[in-house]
């Protein structure tokens, strides 16, 4: 994948997370690879409370192979906006996807490469409060307070 495929992935997302998510959408900067975004996404996970509802972005039917596939393919576009946001705020960062499903952030001779896509799965999983922000914070990011809903 180029540059402009996952720009395209993580604008279609957000896209879907905001019209999924009406009441969130206006806690959003207009710049959808701002950094304090990431609030946004945090608190959609916490208003999952870590379960699965029919009409949320991230539920699959059981058994529906269909709706998991696309459920999958959210959650790798959720993962790739987050990168984004980290790759476009934090200098030098690159995207290297030599495997598309394990698709991973280098900065230039770090030997700690962060994998936005695997970490946004194990929030789907296992989400943990604070995680998503505090994830955002250790990559680089600088956010500011979170926003009031």
């Amino acid at each position: 994948m180029d540059s402009t495929e996952f720009e395209k992935r993580a604008k279609n997302i957000w896209d879907k997370l905001r019209n999924s998510h009406l009441s969130l959408a206006a806690m959003a900067d207009a710049d959808i690879f701002s950094p304090n975004n990431l609030w946004v996404v945090q608190r959609i996970f916490e208003n999952r409370n870590g379960e699965d509802k029919p009409g949320d972005l991230l539920f699959a039917w059981p058994g529906d192979n269909k709706s998991i596939w696309e459920r999958d393919e959210r959650i790798f576009n959720l993962g790739v906006y987050v990168g984004e946001i980290v790759r476009r705020s934090v200098k030098n960062y690159e995207w290297n996807c030599d495997d598309p499903r394990e698709c991973q952030l280098f900065l230039p001779d770090d030997k700690s490469p962060l994998s936005p896509i695997k970490f946004i799965a194990e929030q789907v999983k296992d989400y943990r409060q604070g995680s998503i922000v505090e994830w955002g914070k250790k990559a680089g990011l600088k956010l500011g307070e979170s926003p009031k809903h």
